[in-house]
């Protein structure tokens, strides 16, 4: 029997499917490579350490002291001793420095319209960017229901403004650098799980964690356990809604806030 052998390459002209799909393999191949070169050179210009007003300067230096003492001290606040205020309850009236050095009483904001008022994270954590994020979308919504929105940070003026300017955060921003805002509300410290995501938290890296951002706007500075909240408080002073972070990023849904605002802007 004979064997019949046939050279395949002898005469053979591709096709237009064949020259088809080597071109799109070759595209592919070609936007896979710039996408990987792209993704080594983008930098995340929030860990990357730049100018900051001298006043700025000091109390951020201040505030990572603050941090590190805290951070080794570990949690301490972790349950209540009593029930703190609820939706119903009269909202705890208190008068603070706002970003632009001016003193402002709560009340005075709530007997003018609904607030909607926002206990902020200290101003080097990933979270309150994502909040702020989402306040620069919502914002005008919010604002055109006829409701103020209220941030209370952990930073002094100088730095509350400056951190403001940064991320674009809008709203009144009031500081409240002793925490006493926020405990009078019924804020909790996280712990390490609740606050990095984690179960396994080594506390001996905190001096380490915070070399690595000094200087940047994800420095680790004022109290790294303190979880952020957010209340409605209507024009008598009663809050009606009441919602604290179970974790770092529980930041509540628009949907959420919207209907919880609704109710107040046009409650008879």
């Amino acid at each position: 029997m004979k064997i019949h052998k046939f050279n395949n390459t002898i005469g053979w002209k591709p096709t237009i499917t064949a020259v088809l799909f080597k071109s799109l393999l070759s595209i592919l191949m070609l936007v896979l490579v710039t996408n990987a070169i792209h993704a080594q050179t983008i930098v995340d210009s929030t860990r990357i350490a730049r100018p900051m007003p001298e006043i700025v300067k000091k109390q951020t230096e201040q505030a990572q002291e603050e941090w590190l003492k805290l951070w080794n001290e570990g949690p301490t606040e972790l349950a209540w001793d009593k029930l703190p205020v609820q939706e119903g309850n009269k909202a705890p009236d208190f008068e603070l420095e706002s970003s632009s050095k001016e003193l402002i009483k709560l009340s005075d904001l709530w007997n003018e319209k609904p607030v909607l008022l926002i206990f902020w994270r200290h101003t080097g954590c990933g979270c309150g960017f994502m909040r702020a994020d989402s306040i620069r979308k919502s914002y005008d919504k919010i604002a055109e229901m006829g409701v103020e929105v209220v941030i209370i940070t952990q930073a002094e003026p100088e730095r509350a403004a400056f951190y403001a300017k940064e991320h674009s955060v809008k709203g009144t921003l009031l500081s409240d650098p002793n925490y006493q805002v926020y405990r009078a509300y019924g804020l909790l410290d996280g712990n390490g799980p609740q606050i990095l995501g984690t179960p396994d938290i080594d506390y001996t890296i905190g001096e380490k964690l915070q070399k690595d951002r000094i200087g940047t706007q994800r420095a680790l500075v004022d109290n790294p356990w303190l979880l952020p909240g957010e209340f409605i408080i209507d024009k008598s002073g009663v809050i009606q809604f009441a919602y604290r972070y179970g974790y770092c990023n529980d930041i509540p849904e628009y949907w959420q806030l919207e209907i919880e605002l609704e109710a107040v802007v046009f409650a008879k």
